[in-house]
């Protein structure tokens, strides 16, 4: 068995070997990471606690803060031996199925990489090349350049008989001398990509516990932390909760709403079809009536056409008849003549005078043949009566009236409007005009997707160089209606990015600078994370940084940057921490002693007095209560200056008490300003993926992540920052 954690303490805060914290791993015996509570007042707050959420979350919480203990001081880590038996006596929360590989230990080697001391005089690593690629010459030889920066002159340098880079005589940061004789001196930036070394424990059985000094400070602010995450649990379930039920109401309106308009649509079909049925009665009725007369009609026609044909038949014979007897006779009297009748053309009918009730109308008809010895000829003009029947009366209807209100929202409804019948059609008169009108309306769906307008303008570079990023936004014409969707803000359909400023920063220093200088209007904030977790180390380096970060703002007149300093960590106990994060009226917290928020300096233009704040600041050693941070720089921005640009640095290494508060204070940040986040270390990489969604888009271009304390100051990573927020730099 091998003891890869420990933490031991009283009560009262001093160290006890029989009230201990460890975490075990057993890895040839044992499938599962445990860790043991021997501490009285520990063991019966761990044992109330019957949320499985929340015990995963302590489970986590209790993880990470062994590889932050192992990260910040490796040496702490001691092998120890248990007995099985004492195994089982050991209240201990389990983690089945984890597996926690064991602390990486310092190397071995001469070189350390860390840029420690001021401006770097602490370097000892292995790097001996410039940054333009130069190789160093001997700190010993006097060729090609002679100097007098010596081990003699400079005994804590590190210097000697090798090439590599330090900082023995105060420079920006690290350099050396070159072996190209024209250019005596470069700076020099350490070896990142070191491959770190792992050391494994050989466990060897013993009936014996030997154990470390404890830390109960470091213990309580993980407990606090662990607090805050079971109050955010109990929030964000509380807010999904309400959500949900926010959801289901909505959607109970709108089936209801849809129930109601089917209902309404289902009625006034029901009516259309009972008009329908009753006009198809009546017309089949009349229709019916309309064919019996028709039949009758038809009877009576054919008997008149019967009847005149036989009369024609019988006229036209009788005329035969008489012409032969007229022949007879004239032969009985002994006379012989040339015999012909008049013949007339058929009748020709003039325009009746009236199209209806009566009129008059003349026929005409012209000699064809000239009577010889025969008939005279008829008359060859004629008056009659025509067009006998009633003059037709057509229907008259009224105007029509206003249209109804639609009976429907959305999926669509109906409209009507009516008009009145004024006069009856008679004597084949018009008929009577629709009397009544519907039309659809509200034809949009009840669930419809959102309507997009066109792509905006490109916006400006998020970077000065080394490859930023343009976007362009593409908004909501019209919202979704009911359940319809509407793409996400970061969906491609409405978020573009274009590469902008390719150029590398290397290329924009001034000779002799190793570090940019910003030179344009800009409102920065600047939030340094002091908590707990940072080690007397990385608050060093973090301040370090800081300073060196408020060196590279310039400017001058409208153009300076206006700066501001924030110091934070968050409150030491239970109840400030509900102070703090409470939204309860008349809660009033002293902000700076209670929830461990300072500011050090706030807006000005005096950069130098941005830089001595920074330097006089001490190591506040408290929790980590970000989401307040966000807010006090929210409420210092309305102090800023029209038109300028808008920043604020987050650089931090702990995860934030609040996620959900950090999240709310984020969104509402970046509506005012750009966010930027610098994480730092190793401890802080399970809160990435929320740190990538709490800044400015594209976050890709607002993290600047630092792996490890000892890169923090480096020139390449304050070039890093000071391209990010500064749109024109120096």
């Amino acid at each position: 068995k091998r003891a890869v954690g420990m933490v031991t303490c009283k009560s009262d805060g001093s160290a006890d070997v029989s009230s201990q914290v460890a975490l075990l791993q057993c890895p040839t015996s044992c499938q599962d990471t445990v860790i043991f509570v021997n501490h009285a007042d520990v063991h019966d707050m761990l044992s109330k606690v019957q949320s499985q959420v929340a015990q995963q979350y302590i489970q986590q919480e209790l993880s990470e803060q062994f590889d932050a203990d192992a990260e910040a001081g490796p040496d702490d880590v001691q092998p120890m031996s248990l007995l099985q038996s004492e195994v089982g006596r050991q209240p201990a929360i389990k983690m089945p199925g984890e597996s926690f590989a064991p602390p990486v230990m310092a190397s071995a080697e001469k070189c350390n990489e860390r840029m420690t001391g001021d401006a770097a005089s602490g370097y000892r690593g292995c790097q001996a090349k410039t940054l333009n690629g130069r190789t160093c010459q001997k700190w010993t030889e006097q060729t090609p350049h002679a100097h007098n920066i010596t081990a003699k002159a400079y005994p804590k340098a590190g210097l000697g008989d090798h090439n590599r880079c330090r900082n023995p005589d105060g420079k920006q940061t690290i350099w050396c001398y070159t072996t190209d004789p024209l250019k005596p001196w470069e700076y020099c930036s350490p070896i990142i990509d070191l491959p770190s070394t792992k050391v494994s424990y050989e466990c060897v059985a013993k009936n014996e516990c030997k154990i470390g000094p404890g830390n109960c400070k470091q213990l309580r602010d993980r407990f606090l932390l662990i607090l805050a995450g079971v109050i955010d649990k109990r929030d964000q379930l509380t807010s999904d909760l309400d959500k949900a039920e926010d959801n289901c109401q909505k959607v109970q309106k709108t089936y209801e709403t849809g129930i109601a308009t089917m209902e309404s649509q289902l009625s006034e079909q029901q009516t259309a079809l009972a008009t329908a049925t009753r006009a198809m009665v009546e017309a089949q009725q009349a229709a019916e009536q309309s064919a019996k007369q028709h039949k009758d009609l038809e009877s009576e026609y054919k008997k008149e056409l019967r009847t005149c044909c036989d009369n024609k038949n019988s006229f036209t014979s009788e005329v035969c008849a008489l012409e032969q007897i007229r022949g007879e006779l004239y032969k009985m009297q002994g006379l012989e003549m040339y015999i012909t009748d008049c013949q007339v053309s058929e009748w020709a009918d003039e325009q009746c005078s009236k199209s209806c009730g009566g009129g008059q109308q003349i026929r005409n008809r012209r000699i064809v043949m000239q009577s010889v010895n025969g008939t005279e000829c008829p008359p060859l003009r004629m008056e009659r009566t025509c067009n006998i029947d009633p003059c037709p009366v057509a229907c008259k209807v009224s105007a029509w009236s206003e249209w109804t209100s639609c009976s429907s929202e959305c999926d669509g409804g109906i409209m009507t409007r009516e008009r009145q019948r004024l006069q009856e059609p008679k004597n084949g008169g018009d008929p009577c005009p629709e009397e009544s009108e519907t039309v659809t309306c509200n034809v949009g769906a009840c669930n419809a997707p959102c309507e997009l307008a066109e792509w905006e303008e490109w916006g400006p570079c998020s970077k000065a160089c080394d490859t930023g990023r343009k976007e362009r936004i593409r908004p909501v014409k019209i919202k979704a209606k009911g359940l319809g969707s509407c793409p996400r803000w970061k969906s491609n359909r409405r978020l573009q990015f274009r590469r902008c400023n390719t150029r590398p920063c290397q290329e924009l220093l001034q000779p002799g600078n190793v570090t940019l200088r910003c030179g344009s209007a800009v409102d920065l904030i600047v939030l340094l994370d002091g908590s707990g977790s940072l080690g007397r180390y990385g608050w060093k380096q973090s301040k370090d940084m800081a300073i060196k970060f408020i060196q590279s703002m310039k400017g001058s007149g409208k153009d300076g940057v206006n700066m501001a300093l924030l110091l934070f960590s968050g409150p030491l106990t239970a109840n400030t921490l509900d102070a703090c994060t409470s939204s309860r009226a008349g809660v009033m917290p002293d902000v700076e002693k209670d929830c461990g928020i300072k500011w050090l300096s706030r807006f000005t233009k005096d950069i130098a007095k941005v830089e001595e704040s920074a330097r006089k600041a001490t190591w506040p050693a408290g929790t980590t209560l970000t989401s307040m941070a966000l807010a006090e720089a929210r409420a210092e921005l309305s102090n800023g200056r029209p038109g300028a640009n808008s920043v604020v640095v987050v650089i931090t290494d702990g995860k934030p008490m609040s996620d959900i508060k950090t999240s709310q204070a984020a969104k509402a940040l970046s509506k005012d300003s750009r966010l930027v986040w610098v994480p730092v270390g190793r401890a802080i990489q399970a809160s990435m993926k929320n740190i990538r969604r709490w800044a400015s888009r594209p976050w890709q271009d607002n993290v600047v992540t630092i792996p490890d304390f000892s890169m923090l100051a480096l020139p390449t990573m304050i070039n890093r920052l000071v391209a990010t927020t500064c749109p024109k730099v120096l």
